[in-house]
């Protein structure tokens, strides 16, 4: 499993970011994952829902447990696509086809954060 790293994320078409196959080995995701977004200012969070549900939630009260699952359901969710492609809603964020972003991924406990930069890379 990927625990951090930066990678750089180029738009194939809008909306859509192709993720590089040592990113997605490392987090294993495959076609059809889903992802909550939660839009910053400067960047965009994402969470990986299998994570979410893999969490050691018998550890955590009824109440918690619902409320964190309710929170990332009501974020807008993005999706790995069947050519496994990111593809980021809309609402959330408009990609351009040819360019690049920076996208920075720590871990924190048993689950993943991806924040990806707003800003198109313009030189690295």
């Amino acid at each position: 499993m990927t625990h951090s790293g930066i990678f750089l994320l180029t738009a194939s078409e809008k909306r859509t970011l192709f993720l590089p196959p040592l990113l997605r080995r490392g987090l294993a995701l495959a076609p059809g994952d889903l992802l909550s977004t939660e839009p910053s200012l400067r960047s965009i969070g994402f969470q990986i829902y299998r994570e979410v549900l893999a969490h050691k939630w018998e550890l955590v009260d009824r109440e918690t447990r619902w409320m964190n699952l309710e929170m990332f359901l009501r974020r807008p969710l993005a999706a790995i696509d069947a050519r496994e492609r990111l593809v980021i809603p809309r609402k959330v964020f408009r990609v351009w086809q040819g360019e690049t972003y920076k996208l920075t991924v720590f871990k924190i406990s048993d689950r993943h954060i991806l924040s990806l930069d707003r800003r198109p890379v313009v030189d690295w």
